[in-house]
């Protein structure tokens, strides 16, 4: 699975609030015997907010990334637009515009 292992939130420092008070997260879950699901609200010891570290990603590892450069201009695409008939066409009214009466 993409980024596992990579969370910086130790699980020992994480509680539950029960109805006896926090517990430990993995105390918790043990007693529980199976899938137990908490709420985000009930746990503590939680950071307030996550920055990212600085980081890179290849191309390849961000879905869709390759087809969508696919579809963006590249340098030769540019340049068939530049020489255009239109291009063209604005140059020379320009040019008109420029040139005293």
């Amino acid at each position: 699975m993409a980024g596992e292992g990579k969370f910086g939130l130790n699980i020992e420092a994480v509680y539950v609030h029960a109805d006896d008070g926090p517990v430990p997260l993995l105390e918790y879950l043990e007693a529980q015997g199976g899938d137990v699901s908490v709420s985000w609200a009930d746990v503590s010891g939680k950071p307030s907010t996550f920055t990212p570290d600085t980081h890179t990603h290849a191309i390849g590892d961000i879905d869709g990334l390759t087809a969508a450069l696919a579809d963006k201009a590249d340098a030769s695409d540019l340049t068939a637009k530049a020489d255009s008939s239109a291009l063209s066409a604005l140059e020379a009214r320009v040019a008109d515009l420029e040139t005293p009466a």
